[in-house]
């Protein structure tokens, strides 16, 4: 689910991205709501409290994030680019934001969910896929790169990331759509039998049957690595450059880059706490306590350098507020390379140093961008 991008995600494309039979019914609906309560675009984030009301923070600019959120009991909540959509007790999908494309010139309808029955729903940028009640996948929005035209067959789960989507059929097989440009949607089912996956940005990871994870697609900077991370995984996140999963024991693990742009963030260093659900965005990460708690990690801002605030929990949502031990504060990330080297991230009282020091970074990647084209283009004349 990350599967997510703001208007300012497309400053340099390709760099980025932030769902058988007729009438049968998959053999564990109920596994389906045991995930799905936290998740991060690449501005905002949206959670599921424990009475069921959705909380969102950050980038409201298109609606996707509002103080109020449309009443009612949900289940799931999944955070598009500039949209977000949740699923209900009663089996029906509620979307707000934007219903258009990047340039407001299109419309894709991605906040238009079907009305039918679902039992999860997930994400992408521009568009999301669900599972109906009796397996059957759908999908709508944005299907340019064939995202919403899922495969037949009985789902147990899905998840819809950038520009592709893959689901775990009811046998355990994994299929994918979309767009494979680095091989993230393979027209091949990756082997093994697998209980959980998740699409990203340009690559997928799954967790399988034992509780290994593999990953495959982009690895440019680790996010899908040959060799599989250590441990006996129940969920994982597939983001941008990062991906975060959830060990049997509770814990929080996160490989791929902590960097974007050579500045540090920390996406991909959890904090400390049992967790039951992680969810991997651009450059922040969150994840869910057992408590219902919520715990963040990373940037607070957007590719703009404006302040989003969607690494910043909100009070109520806090771990210290139910007793669990209380995080450093939402502006500040662990470095890995040094132990307690704390880096700031610009917060709302940033000056203009700050966010000119990341537009000096971010135009000095494009003109490197741009000179390597004109070599290509000298060498090929």
């Amino acid at each position: 689910m990350i599967r997510n991008l703001a208007n300012s995600s497309f400053i340099v494309s390709g760099l980025l991205f932030v769902c058988a039979t007729a009438g049968a019914e998959i053999s564990n609906p109920d596994s389906l709501t045991h995930f799905g309560r936290v998740s991060c675009s690449d501005t905002h984030t949206c959670a599921v409290k424990n009475d069921g009301s959705v909380r969102c923070w950050g980038s409201n600019e298109n609606g996707q994030a509002p103080p109020q959120t449309p009443s009612g009991h949900y289940t799931q909540v999944t955070t598009g680019a500039r949209h977000t959509c949740a699923l209900k007790s009663d089996g029906l999908v509620v979307c707000w934001g934007s219903n258009e494309d990047p340039t407001g010139k299109g419309f894709f309808a991605q906040a238009t969910p079907p009305h039918e029955k679902f039992i999860q729903v997930d994400a992408g940028a521009y568009f999301n896929c669900g599972i109906k009640s009796n397996g059957d996948a759908v999908c709508w929005g944005d299907g340019r790169s064939g995202e919403t035209s899922p495969p037949k067959g009985k789902f147990a789960q899905l998840s819809a990331g950038y520009r592709h989507a893959c689901g775990v059929l009811d046998g355990g097989s994994v299929v994918c759509w979309g767009r494979n440009r680095f091989g993230e949607a393979p027209t091949a089912s990756p082997a093994g039998k697998f209980k959980y996956v998740s699409a990203g940005q340009n690559h997928t990871c799954g967790v399988l049957v034992d509780g290994k994870v593999t990953c495959w697609g982009q690895n440019t900077d680790g996010q899908a690595p040959v060799t599989s991370p250590e441990g006996v995984f129940v969920q994982v996140s597939a983001g941008t450059s990062h991906t975060c999963g959830v060990k049997l024991d509770g814990q929080a693990t996160c490989w791929g880059s902590d960097t974007m742009f050579m500045q540090h963030y920390g996406q991909a260093t959890p904090r400390p706490g049992h967790y039951v659900e992680v969810n991997s965005g651009f450059v922040h990460s969150c994840g869910l306590h057992d408590n219902g708690t919520v715990s963040c990690w990373g940037a607070n801002i957007g590719m703009n350098a404006v302040f989003y605030g969607q690494a910043t929990v909100p009070e109520e949502l806090m771990p210290a507020k139910a007793g669990a031990p209380a995080p450093t504060p939402s502006n500040v990330t662990n470095s890995p390379a040094a132990a307690g080297n704390l880096v700031t991230v610009p917060s709302a009282a940033s000056d203009s140093g700050s966010r000119t020091s990341l537009w000096v970074w971010v135009l000095s990647g494009l003109a490197v961008m741009a000179g390597a084209v004109l070599v290509l283009r000298k060498r090929s004349s």
